[in-house]
């Protein structure tokens, strides 16, 4: 016989019971997943493929994690990881996702199918190829979104964990993947199930009292940041001026960490709840990811923030600046995405990047750098204008920014030519017009900023763009203002 016909048989006797009446013990089950172990890679696939159809699958995951006070068939966490990281290594994604989902019926809303689906995802995130990783992905995808919550019940109260099984587990997996492959993950899913996965990467608790006290918690440890971090991998090299495939794959995920990022910021407010322990280091760590994937290719992804029908309002990036604007370390960041911006990451002479028109799909001009500024200093206004009320406090805000900025203008070499103008006049145009804006105690935060991102003249104060260009930052920042809802 073959060796795939010498597994088929053992598997079949041991899940039958080797012991009295039948039983299935430890022992049988150990043989089981030895028996897997020792195909290749092709076998186990064709085998496993076969368990799932017949239901042997479940019957041997069910085995394996049986810890019944009598006869239990379980096998110990070490081989059960060993097993893991072997099916994760063999197995095609197809294959991976009926083991996850054979693990998952152990008890879909208990703690003990959760952890058994995130074992094995920890072990394909390790062991399994790219390819794998991003059709087990797309085999957990549907069951991202489904499920209310895993409760535990004990004398005095509850508590209950909201996030998904699924959902975490694709998280692991997405957080390894890079590059094409990592563009090819994120694009498995949609943007409710994207925004199921970095939720359940806070692990969202709710804990209940016997007096009807409750209290939401998060992780001490979340993982979301590690999993945006692979979305700023994606690539994103614009073949045109309006087409950025990467960048806009790349937008639309800030969008959805925006998202999860005001699900949780607000989530005391709608519960009316006045404590969440773990909600500042789950916020902290989210945007955290959103800045990686910003500071990945700046210029691009704003522009399609700004620019795409479902973003332009401004209320993802005004979401992310509120949040940043919170610390010293977020004021400083947003700063220098503001310097990045101005000159293409320091790729561009800063003046004539600002008033050089690009095309749109229909091949008529815009200003779209300038509008991506506009875009910027709108969402960052608004941030601060939804912390405080407060003119003075919005500026102390905003001058953190500003100050960040200033420092990274006064070190970068690209400024640009302006006939009979020097680039050491021209970079003082910039920093004049931020010094300014620190300066002036009577501004709101949006005329500060607008005022700090438009290069002035100091030879004679006079902002020293056209007209078109500061037609489009100012209807940028117009519209932001307006729309969005941080």
């Amino acid at each position: 016989m073959t060796a795939i016909q010498d597994a088929r048989n053992d598997i079949n006797t041991h899940l039958n019971g080797t012991g009295w009446f039948g039983h299935v013990d430890s022992s049988d089950i150990a043989k089981v997943t030895k028996d897997l172990e020792g195909l290749s890679a092709a076998d186990a696939n064709t085998l496993i493929a076969e368990m799932a159809k017949s239901g042997k699958l479940d019957s041997l995951t069910s085995h394996a994690n049986d810890n019944s006070w009598i006869g239990s068939s379980a096998i110990s966490a070490n081989d059960q990881g060993r097993f893991f990281a072997d099916m994760a290594g063999k197995l095609d994604g197809a294959n991976l996702g009926r083991l996850a989902a054979s693990l998952h019926k152990l008890d879909p809303n208990n703690a003990h199918g959760f952890n058994q689906v995130n074992d094995l995802a920890a072990a394909v995130a390790t062991h399994a190829g790219p390819q794998a990783k991003v059709d087990f992905i797309a085999a957990l995808a549907p069951g991202t979104t489904t499920g209310s919550g895993r409760t535990d019940t004990y004398f005095g109260g509850s508590t209950t964990h909201w996030a998904n099984g699924d959902a975490a587990a694709v998280g692991k997996v997405l957080s390894s993947l890079k590059g094409d492959w990592a563009s090819m993950g994120f694009a498995k899913l949609n943007d409710k199930q994207l925004q199921q996965v970095l939720y359940s990467a806070t692990d969202p608790t709710s804990l209940s009292t016997g007096n009807g006290g409750l209290v939401n918690v998060y992780s001490q440890h979340p993982s979301v940041s590690s999993i945006l971090a692979a979305a700023a991998t994606i690539p994103s090299v614009a073949p045109a001026d309006w087409a950025n495939p990467g960048a806009h794959q790349k937008a639309t995920i800030f969008a959805d960490a925006a998202a999860t990022l005001k699900t949780i910021r607000d989530a005391d407010q709608i519960v009316g709840l006045s404590t969440a322990p773990g909600k500042d280091v789950a916020l902290a760590d989210i945007a955290k990811g959103m800045t990686t994937i910003i500071d990945s290719a700046p210029n691009a992804v704003v522009r399609d923030l700004a620019y795409n029908a479902n973003t332009m309002s401004g209320s993802a990036f005004a979401s992310y600046a509120k949040q940043q604007l919170g610390t010293a370390d977020g004021r400083a960041s947003l700063g220098r995405q503001m310097a990045a911006l101005a000159s293409d990451g320091g790729n561009a002479k800063s003046i004539e990047f600002f008033t050089k028109p690009s095309n749109t799909p229909s091949g008529e001009a815009r200003y779209a750098n300038a509008g991506v500024m506009g875009y910027f200093a709108g969402a960052v206004a608004k941030g601060a204008e939804s912390i405080s009320s407060d003119v003075k406090a919005q500026q102390d805000l905003v001058t953190g920014v500003l100050k960040s900025a200033l420092t990274i203008f006064d070190k970068s070499k690209t400024w640009g030519t302006v006939a009979g103008t020097a680039a050491s006049v021209l970079k003082e145009w910039t920093s004049n017009a931020v010094r300014s804006a620190i300066a002036d105690p009577g501004q709101t935060a949006a005329q500060q900023i607008a005022k700090g991102a438009l290069p002035i003249d100091p030879r004679t104060n006079e902002i020293a763009v056209g007209t078109l260009s500061r037609a489009e930052f100012t209807s940028e920042i117009t519209t932001v203002m307006r729309d969005a809802k941080p």
